[in-house]
């Protein structure tokens, strides 16, 4: 197995500086961010080149059907295969969302997702005339990767929904399973009928949002000239009455080795309007695309999709935003949008994704969010929401993602969540003021991928029901107030377990953790641990990208875990009672954060901790001269004989 990249990690100090819990807690949100953003990028780069591989067959089956007069259907999805291992890789539904597609993993499909199967080989499955779109949460499966994705995977952009019932305008790519994410692809070309171009005024709509571009550096719009056919324009989808449907500007391209970011600058022209055909507009990690909420979707009284994300948006949600009563998908986040969310979002029953997220707005949930029963994400994450969550959650019987981490929501964890038990796979209620219990019913929730409760003030024992959380592979309950007994539970392979922080005394890192086959990050700070770090064998893993055993009772050395864990990118053991020899370490090179600081540790500071990018050793028994080094003063104090710049000058 190659070494994975550790280009996604993205440290909030200074390089060379000493790390403080918040610093950790800070990189590793950067660092998850990022990876669901390249995540997303490159599913959606593989689902384009998908798109353009079949053009041509979707050109022929037109000519077909235009010279008979009817229509075929390529094939059935009849197929059923085996369950994957976690049904929520990549959350998914039937419309694609800009979360579908994101990280430098790649894509797992299984024999019957999505594709047609003959003797021969598999194809993919195209729709059948006439049959509506379905609509839904997101795409793809993904392979297991670093960290979670919600979506931690979210996690993570989308494909082009058109709206069209004919054949030749979506590729339809289904999975056989049932319940199971589909992925519908808008055509990236219109089929040619005809010579014809686009229409003129959706040419001229198009040409007045290109001027009001201010920056382009590179040229994306470059394709966007007066005269040629705005259907071939890069980002732009027609109908084959050669009308366009959909807008989709990326700002994360894959070159074919690397990912690239760039941008666009500017703001949306409400010549858009005049397009009077299109029904999605996607305007994903452009990063300076500002201005207020585009108001020309409302003299479009089909539009369905608004996926603008990762701009500079700002303003409020307009309250008559009830008025677009036929959008499926509305994702704003990551923009700078204030205010509370309007009340008249109740309207707005068509949904399947509301995705407001890392904006800045205040104030409670409305209660008419409840009408919204056919959303399968809700996601309002990283706002400043406040009060208590409702418990109106009985009627969304559809829902998989739930996201509300990091707002300011009090009281307890709503009763009626317990209604989502068969289908959610992401809860995240972290980082908020949440008081109580952890509800037994959570245990029952036997399609959870991610439940991620941390940095709030839950209280109590963790639920015996847990132990049925078999499928589980992202857990946080860190920064509780947790207390023993810890129930056993039978995971076949976590990917990132963090429990640092509570009331608990576990006494040894749980078998559970110990023999799973598959773990990435693991944070068991501050858990009354009491082992010699040399007698722990956890079984052979890919690899983990992070260890947080800091501030437990540790013995031994770590030199064993390191010599093994060839890929380990953070690991954090501060404040134990280690003793080793620094100097003996062979350190991986994949490491970029270190903290053994007060502990026992002896021996020189060896010239090999130039590769790390965040170091502390600060308050152990370390001697000698330090060899050259880019870190502070604060990453060694506390070791009376070490001398040599950054510390004091070595006597002679």
């Amino acid at each position: 197995m190659q070494a994975p990249s550790t280009s996604h990690v993205r440290p909030t100090a200074t390089a060379g500086s000493s790390l403080t819990t918040d610093d950790v807690q800070d990189m590793l949100l950067d660092q998850r961010i990022l990876f669901e953003m390249r995540l997303r990028t490159v599913k959606l780069e593989i689902m384009h080149h998908v798109s353009d591989e079949f053009k041509k067959l979707k050109d022929f089956i037109s000519t077909i059907v235009l010279a008979s007069g009817s229509t075929t259907t390529a094939c059935a999805t009849d197929v059923d295969p085996e369950p994957r291992q976690s049904d929520y890789g990549g959350f998914a539904g039937h419309h694609p969302s800009p979360d579908d597609i994101d990280e430098d993993m790649g894509v797992d499909k299984q024999e019957g997702d999505g594709m047609c199967i003959n003797e021969e080989h598999m194809e993919p499955c195209l729709d059948e005339q006439d049959m509506p779109l379905p609509t839904g949460t997101e795409s793809l499966q993904v392979e297991r990767g670093h960290h979670p994705s919600p979506g931690d995977r979210d996690k993570e952009q989308d494909m082009l929904p058109t709206g069209t019932k004919h054949l030749q305008d979506t590729i339809h790519i289904e999975s056989c399973l049932d319940n199971d994410p589909v992925l519908v692809l808008p055509a990236t070309d219109k089929v040619q009928a005809s010579a014809a171009t686009c229409h003129p005024d959706d040419e001229a709509g198009l040409l007045s949002f290109k001027l009001g571009i201010t920056a382009d550096p590179s040229n994306m719009l470059g394709t966007w000239k007066e005269g040629t056919d705005c259907c071939n324009w890069n980002g732009i989808t027609c109908l084959v009455d050669n009308r366009v449907t959909a807008i989709y500007l990326t700002g994360q391209i894959n070159n074919g080795t690397t990912l690239v970011n760039t941008t666009l600058s500017g703001t949306i022209s409400p010549s858009l309007s005049k397009l009077k055909y299109l029904d999605g507009i996607y305007l994903l990690n452009l990063r300076s695309i500002s201005g207020s909420f585009p108001n020309f979707v409302f003299s479009l009284p089909n539009f369905k999709y608004i996926y603008i994300e990762n701009n500079k948006l700002s303003g409020q949600i307009p309250v008559n935003v009830g008025k677009l009563t036929k959008l499926e998908a509305l994702s704003v986040e990551g923009n700078l949008f204030s205010g509370t969310l309007p009340s008249s979002i109740s309207m707005l029953t068509q949904l399947s994704q509301l995705k407001l997220g890392a904006n800045h707005l205040t104030g409670a949930i409305p209660a008419g969010v409840q009408r919204l029963e056919n959303l399968t994400l809700l996601s309002l994450k990283s706002n400043q929401l406040s009060g208590e969550i409702p418990d109106f959650f009985s009627g969304f019987s559809n829902l998989r993602i739930l996201e509300l981490s990091r707002n300011k929501f009090t009281g307890k964890i709503p009763g009626s969540i317990s209604a989502l038990a068969t289908k959610l796979g992401y809860l995240e209620l972290g980082h908020n003021l949440l008081t109580g219990p952890i509800p037994d019913f959570l245990g029952k929730f036997h399609a959870l991928d991610t439940l991620d409760l941390s940095w709030n003030k839950l209280s109590g024992t963790v639920p015996k029901s847990f132990a049925n959380l078999t499928k589980i592979f992202n857990l946080d309950l860190s920064h509780n107030l947790l207390i023993d007994p810890f129930p056993k539970m039978y995971v076949k392979g976590i990917e990132s377990l963090d429990l640092s922080n509570n009331r608990f005394h576990l006494g040894k890192i749980p078998d559970w953790v110990t023999s799973s086959t598959i773990i990435y990050s693991l944070k068991l700070a501050n858990c009354g641990i009491k082992i010699k770090l040399d007698d722990w064998n956890p079984s052979e893993t890919y690899f983990y990208d992070y260890i947080d055993l800091s501030e437990n009772e540790i013995t031994g050395s770590p030199l064993k875990l390191l010599n093994r864990t060839e890929y380990l990118v953070g690991f954090y053991a501060s404040g134990n009672k280690l003793k080793f020899n620094l100097s003996s370490v062979k350190f991986p090179q994949t490491l970029k954060y270190l903290d053994l600081s007060q502990n026992l540790v002896i021996g020189n500071v060896p010239k090999s901790i130039a590769g790390i990018e965040n170091l502390n050793v600060s308050y152990n028994h370390l001697c000698g001269k330090l060899p050259a080094t880019k870190f502070p003063a604060s990453s060694f104090i506390g070791n009376d004989c070490l001398c040599g710049s950054p510390l004091s000058p070595c006597k002679v």
